[in-house]
């Protein structure tokens, strides 16, 4: 693993659970994310908008996950 690797999170809402925004150096891609909620909002982003891949990660409560 190359230690000079820089990871930067942008909280698009200010709020740590809420909408982020994860860049990795190096990558060109990024990586949005947030709670539930707010997946009318992430959807509505012009990065979604333009084709990119989107990923539902789904558990239950009883799984060790929030709900």
């Amino acid at each position: 693993m190359n230690p000079d690797i820089k990871i930067t999170i942008y909280l698009a809402t200010g709020l740590p659970k809420g909408v982020r925004e994860v860049r990795i150096d190096q990558w060109s891609g990024k990586t949005i994310c947030g709670p539930r909620n707010a997946l009318k909002d992430i959807i509505a982003l012009p990065e979604i908008e333009s084709g990119a891949c989107v990923y539902f990660l789904v558990g239950s409560a009883d799984e060790g996950g929030s709900l």
